[in-house]
């Protein structure tokens, strides 16, 4: 600022005329305003007024500083010790008085040399007072006295006192009463003089924002013609004239420039004793103020010696600055509502009190990084009536720019105000601050925890300027600032102070700050594979949260039990980055985190309250994804895992779910009774890994897994409501799917099992069918009828395993099953199933199986006699047929009308077992079968197309085989043998045999 002010100037000899404003003329004084004055100092000489103190005085009441300040009389001046001295003035800028002794010598000269004959010796007293009136008129009061002589002085000599100034942009010059030109006689008579000053305003325009000011070095002149020692008594000294618009009062004013004033302050004051004792307690206790700093030393008291220095008071951004560093005090030191606004009055109850003052070179902001200065939340009326105190006391003592001052505390300690914001926990560690600017023109604090990490991460050139003060969170517990490279410093107790910068801190303040995810724990720090940046943060409920960010992800939280469960992965090393904020599932059960890898697997953690959290990882995810997430297989159970044989992996889920992965076979569900088959037959260990997914059966019913092994082989597990699920495996699978799945024999009722003999396994299926295993035989399968039949015998432990498939015959008619204990079962529509076993069997099947004998139309049965078995059989053209067994014979068929024959004489009861199969006789004609009874008879029945079927019996036999059988010239029998007196006879076609009882002879007769 352009400030005028007048130095003096010591090499200026020349002295100007007493005329304090060039180009001004100063009104000449009438005689009546003469008289006023020399009454005023003939008062002074005469009486010395009792003593009120010598410094101004804060008065109580709002403008009580504005009142007249009594003033020392001249004898209380001559009082004062020099150490109230400052060049010679007593401090107050509104009365000064100096005291000086003045030895003046009378000289007589000869011949260039000059000799002392007498001398005066007396003492200059001078008052100087400044007005209180609107004028700010400067008077001078001169009393000469204690006068003393020696030798021959001349009581006749001139003796002249008057005040004048030295030259500078301003003269002053004398008034016509200024001074006094006297003899020495009348000066010891009266001995008084005065001057006076009335100070116009300076010219218009002002030169400078707070007006004009002119210092005046003045000077109380004693000049005696003839004498040596007189001269200038007071230099050095001035007063000093302004017309600052902005200081209050007169606009144009003098005061007396070379002193310290003092604001004096009374806790005794109602009004302002909060107020006062803030100040006492920063001057003498300033450690115990806030902010707290170890060693702080606050200025103002005349004890420490460091008076106060105003700032100019048009100065207003200084003054914000003061003003702003201490409001951001209290903001911090006793939190962001300390004042109690309240906007139905518009009024606080508190307001934010500063010493030193705002409008002082030693306020808060003033250096930047000062420390000595405190702050106190007070009731808002005593702050207000203290702020009046010190601008009445810049207004009556003319206080502006530079001028200095001290300020005094009187009157007992009084307690602090009730009800008064007290400070924050941990304040102690807040009050080291430093200041910085900000990106819009202002200056911010930045203090204790968050100063050192704002330091400790680069400082402004890393995380920019401080946007404003630092700010107490929401919750009461830490604290925070912003700064304007989009990065921010917050702290708690617990978790200390951390930078959270850009994109992670956007993602942080979307999700609420600290009372989202919590305070941070860490710096924003780098990933270690160099990618992503990422912040811990932790919630004052000990809940642990993340934010992780790389620029192919953007930012995203990672919170609670999912962060666990991607940090026991390995964090972005496991499952990779976040892609999503930890979000609430579509049926609001749970929460899940996706993740992605930097090779582009797809990863993701779910949690519910029932579940916990697990990972769902690669192409399980992608499975699971398909089949719709947590609405298809349910949550999660289990983190994909690895399989116990190290070849697959898997989860299984809430709805009755697994899915299983390997290299090979992929990833596939396996799902609720399906599952459970599978689990119970030793998951993969067992079927192998699923190489489907559960599917629907083409028909709508069932539902289906099919499995691999390691080994290769191939099992399934199908399931239906009417069935459950069953496993079907192997060969018996191979055989299953070769019938056509369950469109063929139907749905497994059965797992594949092990039959009762261990030789071979089994399933059955719901279309009356089954399939039998073994290592010799392979899988065949066995159906309806002949599987009831093959069922009724005991199953494989009767007819053995099939070592074939149920078959149709070649005749289109019937189906049969061979098994290995030399058995077949064979059915028609018209026969049903029957079994045919072992020799029957063999015999049958030498005869062309049921295109010889036809179907059998019984099971192989045991004979009544118990000493043999049978099947009969029946043609399609409805011609019956048996084979008959016996140790002794073996088996034999005896077919038609011969079966006919035998069985109308009692079957094996009558004529015995038979001994050959139905045979051709020699000559083509007929068909025979011989027989033998179990007591060794022999009989045989012969047919031929003209003589049908006959038997032969016994010795009749005997006697006809002798002859050559149907070759002899009996032929063919033509009866069976029937009884006649004292015998039996045969006929035949060309005679007769009759066997004679009596002698048991046989005799053949011709016709």
């Amino acid at each position: 600022m352009n400030i005028l002010r007048t130095v003096p100037d010591p090499q200026l000899a020349g002295r100007q005329p007493l005329e304090f404003f060039p180009g001004t003329s100063i009104p000449k004084e009438t005689s009546e305003q003469f008289a006023d004055r020399k009454a005023v100092a003939e008062a002074d000489a005469a009486t010395a007024r009792a003593a009120t103190g010598s410094r101004s005085k804060a008065l109580a009441g709002a403008g009580a500083a504005s009142s007249t300040v009594p003033d020392l009389s001249v004898e209380e001046c001559r009082k004062r010790p020099s150490a109230e001295f400052h060049r010679g003035l007593v401090v107050s800028h509104r009365f000064m008085c100096q005291v000086q002794r003045v030895e003046a010598k009378r000289m007589v000269c000869s011949t260039g040399e000059c000799e002392e004959v007498g001398k005066y010796t007396f003492r200059v007293t001078t008052i100087g007072r400044v007005s209180y009136d609107t004028q700010g008129r400067v008077t001078f009061n001169i009393l000469v006295d204690d006068w003393k002589q020696s030798g021959t002085p001349d009581p006749t000599a001139f003796l002249r006192i008057d005040v004048g100034c030295t030259a500078g942009p301003y003269s002053c010059g004398a008034e016509p009463t200024n001074g006094l030109d006297d003899t020495i006689t009348n000066w010891q008579r009266n001995g008084l003089t005065f001057a006076a000053f009335n100070p116009p305003a300076f010219q218009s325009p002002p030169s400078a924002p707070e007006g004009e000011i002119a210092d005046f070095p003045f000077y109380v002149r004693v000049s005696m013609p003839g004498y040596r020692g007189v001269g200038d008594v007071f230099a050095d000294n001035e007063f000093r004239c302004d017309a600052d618009p902005k200081v209050g009062g007169p606009k144009a004013g003098c005061v007396f420039q070379n002193v310290v004033e003092e604001l004096i302050m009374d806790r005794n004051i109602g009004e302002y004793k909060y107020s006062a004792q803030h100040i006492w307690d920063a001057q003498y206790r300033p450690e115990s103020t806030e902010p707290k700093v170890a060693g702080k030393k606050i200025p103002g008291s005349v004890q420490s010696g460091v008076p106060l220095t105003r700032l100019a008071p048009g100065d207003a951004s200084a003054i914000k600055k003061n003003r702003g560093r201490s409001t951001r005090t209290c903001t911090r030191v006793f939190g962001a509502n300390y004042a109690q606004y309240d906007p139905a009055t518009n009024t606080h109850l508190y307001d934010c009190d500063e010493y030193p003052f705002a409008s002082t070179q030693q306020g808060a902001q003033i250096p930047r990084g000062n420390t000595n200065f405190s702050v106190r939340a007070l009731p808002e009326a005593d702050n207000q009536a203290g702020g009046r105190v010190l601008g009445d006391f810049y207004r009556t003592q003319r206080i502006i720019k530079d001028d200095r001052f001290y300020v005094t505390i009187t009157g007992p300690a009084i307690p602090p105000a009730p009800g008064a914001p007290a400070p924050l926990p941990g304040m102690e560690t807040w009050g080291r601050c430093e200041q910085f600017d900000t990106p819009s023109g202002g200056e911010a604090d930045v203090c204790g925890p968050i100063l050192d990490k704002y330091k400790e991460r680069g400082g402004p050139a890393s995380l920019g300027y401080p946007l404003d003060n630092d700010v107490i969170a929401p919750d009461g517990t830490g604290r925070f600032q912003h700064f304007s490279n989009d990065a921010s410093i917050y702290w708690s107790p617990d978790t200390g102070a951390h930078t959270v910068r850009k994109a992670i801190r956007d993602k942080w303040a979307e999700l609420g700050w600290e009372s989202g995810l919590g305070y941070p724990t860490t710096d924003e720090s780098g990933t270690p594979d160099g990618v992503g940046a990422f912040n811990h943060f932790r919630r004052t409920d000990g809940w642990e949260n993340s934010v992780y960010w790389t620029a192919g992800t953007g930012a995203h939280a990672v919170m609670g039990e999912i962060r666990k469960k991607w940090a026991a992965l390995g964090w972005e090393q496991g499952l990779g980055y976040p892609t999503t904020d930890e979000a609430i599932t579509p049926d609001g059960v749970g929460r899940f985190n996706h993740f992605r890898r930097l090779d582009g697997w797809e990863n993701s953690v779910y949690w519910t309250a029932g579940t916990g959290a697990h990972a769902v990882m690669g192409e399980i995810r992608k499975k699971w994804a398909a089949y719709g997430w947590e609405q298809g297989l349910g949550y999660p159970t289990t983190d994909e895992s690895a399989a116990p044989d190290g070849v697959g992996r898997y989860n299984h889920f809430t709805n009755d779910a697994s899915i299983y992965w390997t290299p090979d076979t992929g990833a596939h569900t396996v799902r609720k009774a399906i599952r459970d088959k599978w689990a119970e037959l030793g998951w993969e260990s067992g079927l192998g890994y699923p190489t489907t997914d559960e599917s629907g059966t083409p028909d709508g019913v069932g539902a289906f897994n099919h499995f691999r092994r390691l080994d290769g082989w191939e099992n399934s597990v199908y399931w239906t409501a009417g069935t459950g699920a069953h496993a079907v495996m192997g060969e018996i699978r191979k055989k299953w799917a070769a019938y056509g799945w369950e469109q063929g024999l139907g749905y497994p009722t059965t797992d594949e099992s092990a039959a009762p003999d261990g030789v071979g396994r089994y399933n059955h299926f719901t279309n009356d069918a089954s399939i039998y295993w073994t290592p010799d035989t392979g899988a065949h399968t066995v159906r309806k009828a002949i599987r009831d039949k093959w069922a009724a015998y005991g199953w494989e432990r009767g007819l053995g395993y099939p070592t074939t498939d149920e078959s149709g015959t070649p005749d289109g008619v019937g189906a049969f099953n061979h098994f290995t204990n030399g058995a077949s079962i064979y059915w028609s529509p018209d026969t049903g199933a029957h079994t045919v076993r072992m020799a029957i069997r063999d015999k049958w099947a030498e005869l062309g199986w049921e295109s010889g004998l036809g179907y059998p139309t019984t099971d192989e049965s045991g004979t009544p006699d118990g000493g043999g078995a049978f099947n009969h059989f029946r043609r399609l053209d409805g011609w019956e047929n048996s084979v008959y067994w016996s140790p002794s014979t073996g088996a034999h068929a005896v077919m038609g009308e011969i079966r006919k024959k035998w069985a109308a004489l009692g079957w094996e009861g009558g004529l015995g077992y038979p001994t050959t199969d139905e045979n051709t006789t020699p000559d083509g004609v007929g068909r025979y079968n011989h027989f033998r009874r179990t007591d060794g008879w022999e009989n045989s029945v012969y047919w031929t197309p003209g003589t049908g079927a006959h038997e032969v019996l016994g010795e009749i036999r005997k006697r006809w085989a002798s002859l050559g059988w149907e070759r002899s010239w009996l032929g063919y029998p033509t009866s069976g043998e029937y009884a006649v007196s004292g015998g039996r006879r045969t006929d035949f076609q060309h005679g007769y045999a009759f066997w004679n009882a009596a002698n048991n002879t046989v005799t053949t007769i011709a016709y």
